[in-house]
């Protein structure tokens, strides 16, 4: 069996834009919000969701009173 290690926080890797943080696992659910590039954010669970940049995995987040979603092609483990 293989396991494929999980961070409980994870860091928004985008390069000049916010990290967008949604109502759902989905590019068009509402943006709620937004992190700083290099944010560290706290994962509460892995979601399946529309593809971006070649994934569907999506991240629920929360940082601070800030809850939501984002795709996993814009966090990694810091």
């Amino acid at each position: 069996m293989r396991v494929t290690p999980v961070c409980a926080t994870l860091k928004s890797t985008t390069e000049d834009a916010p990290l967008n943080v949604r109502s759902a696992a989905c590019r068009d659910a509402t943006k709620v919000g937004e992190q700083q590039s290099g944010t560290t954010v706290e994962r509460l669970s892995i979601v399946d969701g529309t593809a971006v940049d070649g994934t569907t995995v999506w991240q629920e987040v929360r940082q601070g009173s800030l809850r939501g979603f984002a795709t996993g092609a814009d966090l990694a483990c810091p």
